[in-house]
């Protein structure tokens, strides 16, 4: 599995496609750039953005106000759309932002890895790999699907970004929330302006120092985020099928909890096998300055 902790591990593609990944990680490491960060670097001549469908030089036209008006959003209100994680985060950033924000949540992620085999698009049914959700045998290229109870949520951003000029990417600084932005980015394929707004506490001045600032894209986060998650469907989907046949049905083994339930089994083993026993410390006091010993006081050895 050495591949899959490689430095480029991205293949992005559109909500069920699937690209080769050593497109996708070219594509990931050249056309990064959001275009409003505090580190401006010019996109390469043809080079294919972020997202899989926003192709030749889509994020330099982000960048250039002639586009506003065109594609998805830009509608000249000079109004933003806000998305973070969570409702009530929403409820309390658009308190802080004013009207000239729209403050919406994604309410955690939007896209995963098929859950069941009903999620997987029809086009890969017929794949050995697509219930996993992985094609190991092609880099360990990972299947993304909108999941279910989300779409009604990606809907309504969709329809949100029509009446706003520019797009703020507000979720968690962590790997989810940074893949959680970048899943947004890859679904709703906005033609506005796009930044990436990180705070660390939900006050007044954090928020909008925030979104004064904004920063790119955190793609190795991204990549750190979408290793974890491809490894515990590996882990998960290749080992509880074991367990539910050697132990027990509807037990799960897992990356992290099969090695904790491990090391609490091997402590529990090494406390069932230990045997109490009677001991005592001795204390001595030695004097070295009595010449003859003969004539030395006997020792005098308190047992505790």
């Amino acid at each position: 599995m050495g591949n899959l902790f490689a430095a480029g591990l991205r293949r992005p593609a559109l909500e069920c496609e699937i690209v080769s990944c050593p497109q996708a990680r070219e594509r990931r490491r050249t056309g990064i750039h959001l275009g409003f960060g505090s580190r401006p670097r010019p996109l390469p001549t043809g080079a294919v953005s972020i997202g899989a469908g926003i192709r030749d030089g889509a994020w330099a036209q982000l960048a250039d106000p002639k586009t506003k008006g065109r594609g998805s959003g830009g509608n000249g209100s000079g109004r933003r759309l806000v998305i973070v994680e969570s409702p009530t985060k929403a409820r309390k950033l658009a308190s802080y932002l004013g009207s000239g924000y729209i403050v919406e949540s994604s309410r955690g992620h939007i896209r995963d890895l098929p859950r069941a085999a009903s999620d997987v698009p029809a086009k890969y049914k017929s794949q050995p790999w697509a219930r996993l959700g992985v094609n190991v045998d092609a880099d360990f290229e990972p299947l993304y699907i909108i999941s279910p109870e989300k779409r009604s949520t990606v809907s309504e951003l969709r329809g949100l970004l029509k009446d706003v000029d520019e797009l703020y990417l507000a979720t968690d600084g962590d790997r989810e929330g940074e893949a959680i932005a970048w899943h947004l980015l890859e679904t709703l394929k906005p033609r506005i302006p796009v930044k990436r707004m990180v705070f660390h506490e939900i006050t007044e001045p954090a928020i909008r120092a925030a979104a004064e600032h904004p920063r790119d894209l955190d793609i190795d986060l991204v990549d750190a985020q979408e290793t974890r998650r491809i490894l515990d469907r590996l882990y998960g989907y290749e080992v509880s099928p074991v367990l539910w046949k050697k132990v027990a049905p509807k037990l799960s083994a897992g990356r992290v909890q099969s090695v904790a339930t491990r090391i609490i089994v091997a402590r529990e083993r090494d406390r069932m096998a230990f045997r109490s026993a009677a001991y005592w410390d001795i204390l001595a006091k030695l004097d070295a300055s009595v010449s003859d010993p003969d004539a030395a006081p006997p020792p005098s050895i308190p047992a505790t």
